[in-house]
């Protein structure tokens, strides 16, 4: 059985900039506009096929509802380490481990 407990759509980046600036054509607006609204027809055709129904998160790069993302992401880079994020990444503040020190973690409990 399949639990799906949140469902999110996600855009990034270019998309949401060229839909503020209104930058490109009619044609170009129409097949764009299909191009966004696919995630979201998929996403109502899951919830349509799931029980019990996940909760449907859309959100922005950088909006308020991308914390639902970030938080779930494997964080590479946390508040406690010494290393930047990779150039065009985010730092992402959790408490989780990240996955090398969960590796070295269980790498240290397999040799004691």
């Amino acid at each position: 059985m399949l639990y799906i407990l949140h469902l999110l759509v996600f855009s990034f980046g270019f998309s949401h900039v060229v839909v503020e600036k209104s930058c490109i054509t009619l044609y170009d607006v129409q097949v764009f506009a299909q191009l966004l609204q696919a995630p979201q027809e998929e996403a109502d055709s899951i919830i349509k096929e799931r029980f019990p129904v996940p909760r449907l998160v859309v959100c922005d790069q950088y909006g308020s509802q991308a914390r639902f993302l970030l938080a779930k992401l494997n964080p590479s880079v946390t508040y406690d380490s010494d290393h930047p994020p990779p150039p065009g990444g985010d730092m992402i503040f959790t408490d989780d481990a990240s996955f090398q020190v969960f590796m070295e973690h269980l790498q240290r409990l397999a040799v004691q």
